[in-house]
């Protein structure tokens, strides 16, 4: 059992990019915590990992407020067959995070006051 929201929030958010209820949508999780990914994705029984790896490296947002919305390639999405949490970006886009959070600690605010 997780304790974290994060699978909630990745739910809602492709059944944003899909434009239909969440309720419609099934995402098998893997992980913990902020540590999860989609492993396969359902719509009405249907499985749409790829379509959703495509809207995602089309530039749908997949993200969350305070974590940057870096994009992710869509080839890497496939390869790796698995749908990241935003977290993730720690992870795989670190030298893209790090560029980001050093010029975002430019205005002398921390992430957390940010």
């Amino acid at each position: 059992m997780g304790l974290c929201n994060v699978p909630i929030g990745m739910t809602k958010n492709v059944a944003k990019m899909l434009n239909v209820p969440s309720e419609r949508l099934f995402i098998e999780f893997a992980g913990l915590n902020h540590l999860v990914w989609g492993k396969r994705i359902w719509l009405d029984g249907e499985r749409i990992d790829d379509k959703v790896f495509d809207l995602i490296a089309d530039g749908e947002s997949m993200t969350m407020k305070n974590i940057p919305d870096l994009k992710w390639d869509g080839t890497f999405l496939k390869t790796l067959g698995m749908l990241p949490c935003p977290y993730h970006r720690y992870y795989y886009l670190t030298k893209d995070m790090l560029e980001d959070e050093i010029e975002a600690s430019k205005d002398g605010k921390t992430r957390a006051e940010a």
